[in-house]
């Protein structure tokens, strides 16, 4: 008899390499926040996003800074809006699509590469409802490269749940990127 050992095999996936490093293999992207959920206060909902980024930043050489200006280079501009909302890429009202982000560039272009839009249509809040950092840290993902996972604990699982952090398959494919 042979003994067998079993890897798990990851769910991760990812479009493009990701944002390019600089000289020391740092990457360093800025945020600029256009509008927030209106039905949260401001600075609670602000912290929820900061915290999605944190989680991220928390495993890669990656950093992320408030400032700029939302069609500035390497900017992830986050807008809170309903329906039609300038990018081609319409909401589609109360218990849809959630929100939506585009990769870094490439693929998609700047100054759109790496923004996060969420519906305004949603009942969006935090630890209940359509809970914000749940959201943002699957966005966030997005932002720096990550397609969706296949495996339902996955916070990159295309289907909404709540998240209280990054998995393995989370972390093993933002590592794969930076």
């Amino acid at each position: 008899f042979r003994r067998v050992l079993f890897r798990s095999v990851a769910d991760y996936a990812t479009v493009g390499t990701g944002w390019a490093p600089d000289a020391s293999g740092a990457v360093a992207l800025k945020y600029a926040i256009q509008s927030l959920p209106a039905n949260l206060d401001a600075a609670a909902a602000q912290n929820q996003i900061v915290r999605a980024f944190s989680q991220r930043a928390n495993y890669v050489k990656v950093s992320f800074t408030e400032g700029g200006s939302a069609d500035s280079a390497r900017t992830i501009a986050i807008l809170t809006a309903a329906y039609s909302h300038g990018d081609g890429y319409p909401f589609d009202g109360p218990g849809g699509v959630l929100a939506h982000t585009f990769y870094p560039s490439p693929p998609d272009a700047e100054p759109l590469a790496g923004d996060m839009h969420f519906d305004a249509s949603e009942t969006w809040g935090i630890g209940v409802n359509t809970d914000l950092f749940s959201v943002a840290l699957h966005e966030a993902g997005h932002a720096l490269g990550m397609a969706h996972s296949g495996n339902p604990a996955s916070v990159m699982y295309p289907y909404y749940h709540v998240a209280a952090g990054l998995t393995a398959d989370d972390i093993a494919g933002i590592e794969s990127l930076y």
